[in-house]
């Protein structure tokens, strides 16, 4: 069976054609995606070298007989050093030195400023 150059110049403009329109489509597909992703995606906070976050407690072992008594997050601790894009290194208490300083920023709670620190508390009425 011969198959003369035309028929292949023919297959040859066929299959670039097909493969410039599965990457239109693929493109368009991405563009889809890329949108329900960015929606889902939580937007970072804004941690800088100076600042007191929360420390989830989540991965450190405590004297709480079951994990559904211990606090969710330790004490404020403040960053001192930023050794990477998503990685801060916190100032520690002695007590926990044994632990590696060097946090990723999921582990972080942003500590919120008190609005109510100049405000006094009325005293209660007695009945």
């Amino acid at each position: 069976m011969q198959y003369s150059s035309s028929w292949a110049c023919d297959f040859t403009i066929d299959f670039n054609e097909l493969q410039s329109t599965l990457k239109a489509e693929i493109f368009v597909a991405q563009q889809y995606y890329q949108k329900s992703a960015d929606a889902q995606c939580s937007s970072a906070f804004d941690f800088k070298v100076g600042n007191k976050v929360f420390v989830k407690a989540k991965f450190f072992q405590t004297i709480q007989p079951s994990k559904k008594l211990s606090k969710k997050y330790l004490r404020p601790y403040k960053i001192i050093i930023q050794p990477g894009i998503l990685l801060f290194t916190l100032c520690l208490l002695e007590s926990i030195c044994s632990v590696h300083p060097v946090f990723h920023m999921s582990m972080f709670k942003s500590v919120m400023p008190n609005f109510f620190s100049k405000r006094t508390q009325l005293a209660l009425l007695q009945l």
